[in-house]
């Protein structure tokens, strides 16, 4: 969902995407496996940690969408420049890194991350499960 903008909907050919970042290639984001990213981005010069801290919201308000992942799944330390507000579902073996604090949620609590506070989920060794949650994101203006 973050990778690419969505149509606006006065546009005639919904089946078309514009890319966020220079020279992605364009099309439904379906198409294009989390490895046909990764790869574009290493070929590109970039790593994971640009791509998070580069996502930038397709809808001008707020947004939100369900995400996981696993400690095969790993996320990198990074910020945006809107707010996030985390709603987890599943947190067994996760902990949660917000700036300087270090936070153990349970199912069903809120984290809020500031616009520019660098954040990320951490795994415990050996973790088998993974750290569901829905991701809402809100404009600063």
């Amino acid at each position: 969902m973050y990778l690419t903008e969505g149509v606006s909907s006065m546009d005639n050919d919904n089946s078309q995407v514009k890319p966020i970042l220079p020279n992605m290639p364009s099309g439904r984001s379906s198409q294009y496996s989390a490895t046909d990213y990764r790869r574009y981005f290493c070929q590109q010069g970039m790593t994971l940690h640009d791509l998070y801290n580069r996502l930038k919201m397709y809808d001008p308000y707020a947004q939100f969408h369900a995400d996981e992942n696993s400690a095969q799944d790993p996320i990198c330390l990074h910020s945006h420049s809107y707010y996030e507000l985390i709603y987890c579902l599943q947190t067994v073996g996760v902990s949660y890194l917000v700036g300087p604090q270090h936070y153990f949620p349970q199912k069903g609590d809120l984290i809020c991350i500031l616009p520019g506070v660098s954040h990320r989920p951490l795994f415990s060794e050996g973790m088998s499960g993974s750290f569901r949650r829905i991701v809402f994101n809100l404009n600063t203006e």
